[in-house]
């Protein structure tokens, strides 16, 4: 061996000792390549694992730029609004909330990038087949605040179960009217609002006793029914419409002076059921009052009571 033109003699243990590290050396690389080859492998089937669990994850997760453009979905966020992955990216979120929504959805975007706690909301959208899925979404910007993660929760189901819940809560199962606790509980809101004058409609109906002893309480409860059908034809949609007892029943009209309109449309509604072959006409004994302030409100439910019983007294006595 030569270096600057000099010769550099080897001895043999020299030459050994030299082939002896570098074997020692490339058994050093090869352990290090084996285990970079399994930290390899241990990452891809980590990657592999993250892929499934992102992917298949019962929650579908985006990721929005500041404008509410799609940068990133996994399937079940695709599925969710049932369109391929590759058909969302660079297409704007909020073209899929509804239009309801869309003012709300966009000032819950702003307070994502205003801030760094993680945001919650709900949010009705609409997928590919405009079918309504109500979603509630957490969401929590990145540390470059250029984009925002969101975190999706199909909540439909749920939703639908508490508004069928809220609904037999409230509602009378024979008629579909409003019941008496949401009545009571809606006198009492209007005792503290500004929507005065509110008049009040009790009504009644006749001969119920004898319809159910001569036909059965079938015929009664078609009887029933139909009275019902008369009262919510004769008044206004946001008009309080509910059946607070066997037969009887009891409206809240607010901000109206006058019912003379509603009590003349009940009046002139001949209404008649059908059963067994037979014609059974229906009659409402009506009362009515008008309350101008909270103080006078159960007042007029007591006065339109009375009225009502005086109107089924004048009934009785015009039928013998």
């Amino acid at each position: 061996m030569q270096r600057s033109g000099k010769t550099i003699s080897r001895t043999d243990s020299e030459i050994q000792g030299l082939l002896h590290e570098l074997q020692v050396h490339q058994l050093e690389l090869e352990m290090q390549n084996a285990e970079l080859r399994r930290i390899r492998n241990e990452l891809e089937i980590a990657l592999a694992m993250y892929t499934n669990l992102y992917d298949f994850a019962p929650v579908g997760y985006f990721t929005l730029a500041r404008d509410g453009t799609i940068q990133g979905v996994n399937l079940i966020g695709a599925n969710l609004l049932d369109s391929e992955h590759s058909l969302l990216l660079g297409k704007r979120f909020g073209q899929y909330v509804t239009p309801e929504d869309r003012a709300s959805f966009a000032i819950f975007l702003e307070k994502i990038f205003a801030g760094r706690e993680k945001v919650e909301g709900e949010v009705t959208l609409l997928n590919m087949k405009k079918t309504p899925l109500i979603v509630r979404i957490e969401a929590l910007r990145t540390a470059s605040m250029k984009e925002c993660l969101f975190a999706l929760i199909d909540i439909t189901k749920q939703k639908q179960y508490e508004e069928r819940l809220h609904y037999l809560n409230t509602r009378d199962t024979l008629t579909g009217l409003f019941n008496r606790s949401f009545f009571d509980a809606e006198l009492e809101r209007l005792m503290d609002s500004r929507l005065y004058p509110v008049s009040v409609i009790i009504a009644d109906v006749d001969d119920l006793k004898k319809t159910n002893d001569t036909f059965g309480h079938t015929a009664g409860d078609l009887m029933i029914k139909l009275a019902a059908k008369v009262l919510r034809h004769a008044v206004r949609p946001e008009d309080v419409v509910a059946r607070i007892g066997g037969d009887e029943f009891a409206l809240l009209l607010p901000q109206t002076t006058s019912t003379d309109e509603a009590l003349l449309r009940v009046r002139q509604s001949h209404a008649t059921i059908h059963y067994d072959d037979q014609e059974i006409s229906m009659q409402l004994s009506l009362g009515a009052a008008t309350a101008h302030n909270s103080n006078e409100l159960r007042d007029a439910m007591l006065l339109a009571d009375l009225h009502m019983y005086e109107d089924k007294k004048y009934n009785k006595k015009r039928k013998e």
